[in-house]
């Protein structure tokens, strides 16, 4: 797999909710047994691999610079009085 750290935000935050829309388990999942892929991609948060994953995403994000959303940024202008 690519380097997380080249990758950019917007696809590191893709990343990370696809990671947190995940099933716990197997046994809470929809899939059939026949369904289920070993070995694949990750499917659960209960493989280990998702743990290892949403650390090491998590981490080159928390380095990642904090940018208000445009909501924020506007209220924020207002409240210093410029517009």
């Amino acid at each position: 797999m690519q380097d997380l750290s080249s990758w950019p935000t917007k696809r590191l935050l893709g990343r990370l909710n696809a990671l947190r829309r995940l099933v716990e388990s197997p046994s809470q999942s929809d899939l059939e047994p026949s369904e289920i892929r070993r070995g694949a991609e990750i499917q659960f948060k209960s493989d280990p691999r998702w743990s290892n994953a949403y650390k090491d995403l998590k981490s080159i994000l928390d380095k990642r610079e904090n940018v208000r959303s445009g909501r924020a940024d506007r209220l924020a202008r207002i409240k210093e009085g410029r517009r």
